[in-house]
């Protein structure tokens, strides 16, 4: 009989990467530079904060010059995935340095 794993909240990081990484990263090859979309993101949009605090339509926007920039495909779907997910975390670390 399998025993359940104790469980422990996720920090607000760990939140963020874990649901970059389940919409990005199967779907993100490596690029010839060595680039990934999702590590891109990731460092571009590294807190909730970064995702939420200008509205979706705004973020849809940043999105895509964020693609446009580095090189990748736009997939205009994925934003509001994206600004979705971010809507269901809950930040524990402030963006802003105290």
């Amino acid at each position: 009989m399998y025993q359940r794993a104790e469980t422990r909240p996720l920090s607000c990081s760990q939140a963020v990467s874990l649901f970059i990484s389940l919409l990005m990263y199967p779907t993100s090859p490596v690029c010839p530079d060595g680039s990934e979309k999702w590590i891109d993101y990731a460092d571009s949009f590294w807190h909730v904060d970064c995702v939420l605090n200008s509205g979706q339509k705004m973020f849809t926007e940043h999105f895509q010059r964020f693609c446009k920039r580095h090189g990748y495909d736009y997939q205009p779907d994925r934003p509001e995935k994206l600004y979705a997910q971010a809507k269901e975390l809950v930040s524990t670390v402030p963006k802003d340095p105290i």
